[in-house]
């Protein structure tokens, strides 16, 4: 195999080696790497949607506080007077404020007064089709006290007949927040379909909602909630496919209970740019490999190559034709010209060798022919000094 031959096929070698490097490289660390920014962001997504969450409730907390720490409510609660609900408790109110719930609780737990009111579909509900008997069974004791020593508001989430409730609870008092308490004051905002599909044009994320006390779960989402429950994670990312993400996060009551499993599908947009940018790379990389080593190969073909199969021929060519009056023109200064210029020498030796050789033999042979005469005449005298 000739040297042109092994060196094609260690620079094929090297470019192979880099491709399969390359690849490699892409597929256990920057891939990897990818669909772990992707998890994180998935996360972060879910994250922003249980924010949310929380900013409504705490948004419903400060209606609920306005109403609460008001002179008008607080006597109210003390002589009921028509007059305060003719003004202040219309079916315009839920409207305004986006309440599905509205309540007055007396200091000894008696509803004084207490509506619900489906503002979208603009009827009114009964109120245990929302709270069943979660008030008479854990009402006071739950959400909140009614006492100025302790805190003034709760908030949270329950379960209802209708799916999970944002629901505020805060003690009744005077605009100036003193007491004594004289009940609690309750406001609910239903977290339904149309909640959630709100809540999704807010966040950017596509949601989907299942409450866990409606309608029976899918195997999936139960195989979702045992794990959330048992490793006792609000949320979770699975890969759902190539293009997808599907984000679960959960949702639970104010007693820690799982009311509601939200459902994120999650375009996996990093790890498809960074496949496209990765490729790309790829691409790229192994172009300017490629380039890298076609240069090596020009380079090495006209300082190493052609040089050695000019000097291979022309040792081929004395061989051939005994010519040792040809010379290698090769007027370089590395190791090749320094090569070039000794075989040079080399025959150049040799030729003058041979001259020399050839110069002896022809005087050798010019000795011989003038002692052979000699020896010839005088054997002719001595044939004369010869008596007849």
């Amino acid at each position: 195999m000739s040297i042109r031959s092994k060196i094609s096929l260690a620079l094929l070698a090297v470019l192979s080696m880099l491709a399969v490097a390359t690849i490699v490289i892409e597929q256990t660390v920057v891939r990897s790497s990818f669909e772990t920014l992707e998890t994180q962001s998935a996360e972060r997504d879910l994250v922003r949607v249980s924010e949310a969450i929380e900013r409504d409730i705490e948004h419903l907390s400060l209606i609920c506080r306005d109403w609460a720490v008001w002179d008008d409510t607080y006597q109210y609660m003390l002589d009921q007077n028509r007059a305060f609900e003719r003004a202040n408790l219309a079916w315009s109110t839920f409207e305004m404020a986006n309440l599905n719930l509205l309540g007055f609780i007396d200091s000894v737990g008696r509803f004084v007064w207490c509506h619900a009111y489906d503002w979208r579909e603009k009827r009114q509900v009964e109120v245990p089709e929302f709270c069943g008997d979660f008030f008479h069974r854990h009402g006071l004791d739950v959400l909140a006290p009614v006492t100025v020593a302790a805190p003034d508001c709760i908030a949270g989430l329950i379960g209802t007949e209708r799916g999970p409730m944002m629901i505020c609870a805060h003690a009744i008092l005077n605009t100036d927040a003193e007491g004594p308490a004289r009940g609690l004051l309750i406001m609910g905002r239903l977290l339904d379909d149309a909640a959630v599909a709100e809540l999704a044009e807010r966040t950017r994320v596509e949601l989907t909602a299942s409450s866990l006390g409606g309608k029976p779960l899918d195997a999936g989402q139960r195989e979702i909630l045992g794990m959330l429950v048992a490793s006792d994670r609000r949320l979770v990312v699975n890969r759902h496919d190539r293009h997808i993400n599907l984000g679960h996060l959960l949702l639970a009551d104010m007693d820690g209970v799982p009311v509601m499993l939200i459902q994120a599908r999650l375009p996996r947009l990093i790890t498809l740019y960074g496949s496209v940018a990765t490729r790309i790379a790829t691409s790229l990389n192994l172009a300017a490999g490629a380039m890298v080593l076609a240069v090596l190969w020009a380079a090495f073909r006209r300082l190493v190559i052609v040089p050695l199969t000019q000097i291979t021929a022309h040792a081929a060519h004395l061989a051939r034709t005994d010519d040792l009056n040809a010379r290698l023109e090769i007027d370089r200064a590395d190791e090749i010209g320094v090569l070039a210029d000794t075989f040079n020498r080399m025959v150049d030796r040799l030729r003058q060798s041979r001259d020399q050789q050839l110069e002896l033999a022809h005087r050798v042979g010019m000795a011989d022919g003038a002692n052979l005469v000699l020896h010839n005449a005088g054997n002719n005298v001595n044939s004369f000094n010869t008596p007849l």
